[in-house]
């Protein structure tokens, strides 16, 4: 029987923030229960990625390609035009309306930190310690989310991982996560497949 979704993502810690949202919290996404499977590629998403969604078509309903565009190889354009570049590939590799790209600006943790006081609540420390901490970081937060939640964590004494990561996403406020276009996208398309 095929999984409803296929999710292409970059590694385990994406893979633990979509888990939890789309299994864990189908209601406040507006969504059914889905079936998952995840594939990780590391660096490639976007052009392995759609490889493997071709290769694997028979066994999934749906797929999702989602992306760091910062590092990826469609830095130097907008995340909108990355999108549309493989998702013209993905229609051709796949069936239309079953496939959606997603390039996350600049990375998937601007999500997590979208929700201060869920990292605070992980973390087991207050919001205003948060904020001190960051003051004393230097960084830009909408530059680099993913080094802010590392140097929050290492504050923290806590370690930076998956477990983590589904552990913000798991209390979050989702309507605060809106703010990225990216996560609309992603509920929008969610919604569209699975209401």
């Amino acid at each position: 029987m095929p999984a409803d979704l296929l999710l292409i993502v970059e590694g385990r810690s994406d893979e633990a923030v979509l888990r939890t949202i789309i299994e864990k919290r189908t209601r406040d996404l507006g969504i059914r229960e889905v079936s998952l499977e995840f594939r990780h590629r590391s660096g490639a998403v976007y052009t392995e990625g759609i490889e493997v969604a071709a290769i694997e078509r028979q066994n999934f309903r749906k797929v999702i390609l989602l992306w760091d565009h910062v590092d990826s190889r469609y830095a130097n354009t907008t995340p909108q035009r990355a999108q549309g570049i493989v998702q013209k590939e993905l229609n051709k590799r796949t069936l239309r309306n079953c496939s959606k790209a997603i390039a996350v600006n600049p990375e998937l943790e601007i999500w997590l930190c979208q929700d201060w006081g869920a990292i605070a609540s992980v973390l087991g420390v207050s919001i205003i310690q948060i904020q001190q901490w960051l003051g004393n970081w230097g960084g830009n937060v909408n530059n680099s989310p993913k080094e802010a939640l590392k140097y929050l964590c290492k504050q923290a004494g806590r370690k930076c991982d998956s477990a983590l990561y589904g552990e913000i996403a798991a209390q979050a406020d989702l309507n605060l996560w809106r703010n990225c276009p990216s996560f609309r996208w992603l509920c929008r398309q969610l919604r569209r497949w699975f209401q």
